[in-house]
């Protein structure tokens, strides 16, 4: 990866490139991918690659949507009885860093989601082939992790990459807008009455 400077204009002019053999049918397999085009495996490459299919700068997004409704997330939470909340809540520390993936937790919790949907926690000496090897991978992308969540600041930029302008308002990959799921509103509904009421 030590030609990102090179490479990530070389991903920009081969984009059309990349769509088309990433949503070939069959779709390629992940090793293939990773063969083919290594630096959408990096962080770097990802987020570039992200930005150019959603028209979303996804850090710049997670800093906006901490500001906005992060601290509301986290002291709503405080309020609520809930062991697995109060969990997640003992394992935080108040830095911005850590603060994604804390709320991450707490919005996974709050909706009933396993995080192993979403995180796989691995012996912290384990290696990439030993994962691959021994883990037991979800199909679905998700987030190896080799640390207790106390750790997982370092890791943040990661949890950026999984939950934020996945669905832009525009771009080639914007939906029409459709009901929003009734749990979302809820929690939203909630979030609203207890700003008012704060």
């Amino acid at each position: 990866m030590g030609g990102a400077e090179r490479a990530e204009p070389l991903m920009e002019r081969t984009y059309v490139i990349l769509r088309r053999y990433l949503n070939r049918m069959p779709a390629p397999a992940m090793l293939e991918v990773k063969e083919e085009w290594p630096f959408l495996f990096s962080q770097r490459g990802l987020f570039s690659h992200f930005g150019l299919l959603t028209d979303v700068n996804i850090l710049q997004k997670l800093q906006e949507a901490l500001g906005q409704r992060g601290q509301t997330i986290l002291q709503f939470c405080q309020t609520l009885d809930n062991p697995k909340v109060r969990e997640v809540l003992a394992s935080y520390e108040p830095e911005a860093s850590e603060k994604a993936a804390c709320i991450l937790l707490l919005l996974m919790v709050y909706f009933k989601e396993p995080t192993e949907k979403l995180m796989l926690e691995v012996d912290t000496c384990a290696t990439a082939a030993d994962v691959v090897n021994t883990a037991a991978l979800p199909s679905t992308p998700c987030l190896i992790i080799q640390a207790r969540f106390s750790h997982l600041h370092r890791d943040s930029d990661a949890f950026t990459v999984c939950f934020l302008g996945i669905n832009p308002e525009k771009g080639s990959k914007a939906k029409k807008r459709s009901s929003i799921n009734p749990h979302v509103s809820t929690l939203h509904r909630k979030l609203i009455d207890f700003e008012w009421s704060a």
